[in-house]
């Protein structure tokens, strides 16, 4: 007799667990690059976000924002697009992967308004390696330093 009550409440425990069971909202993975990254060119400063499932970059500033913090997006090769605005303009888009390199991205450079596949490779927690590349072997890299 004493089997099947405790049975019924094992079973009520568990059906109370479940329905209050909040369901499993699946968070952005903070990642090791995230944050404010600096190109050595013209003092461009990326930040670093989780963006969907994937990893991405906008424009912060620049020698050039800081001269003009109204420029355009002007050499886009989409007529539609040549009138956003350089700040916040997403530069990084697609990465995936990690924790030490992140595949499958694209870069957008504004100076030629170009968008090139792309890597990038942690080399230190301070040290990020992009690559982009017209079509492999043609690529070239830069190297992006954290900024504290």
């Amino acid at each position: 007799m004493r089997r099947p009550l405790l049975f019924c409440t094992l079973a009520a425990a568990l059906i109370g667990a479940v329905a209050s069971a909040k369901p499993a909202v699946r968070q952005p993975v903070a990642s090791p690059i995230a944050g404010l990254w600096k190109l050595p060119d013209d003092n461009v400063v990326v930040r670093i976000a989780p963006c969907g499932r994937s990893l991405c970059g906008t424009l912060v500033s620049a020698d050039k924002l800081k001269a003009n913090p109204h420029l355009k997006d002007k050499m886009n090769k989409n007529a539609a697009l040549r009138g956003r605005p350089l700040k916040g303009l997403p530069l990084l888009t697609g990465f995936t992967g990690g924790p030490s390199k992140w595949k499958d991205g694209k870069v957008y450079n504004p100076d030629d308004g170009r968008t090139y596949k792309s890597e990038l490779t942690l080399t230190d927690p301070d040290t990020l390696d992009l690559k982009g590349c017209v079509v492999k072997p043609l690529c070239k890299s830069k190297t992006l330093t954290r900024v504290r």
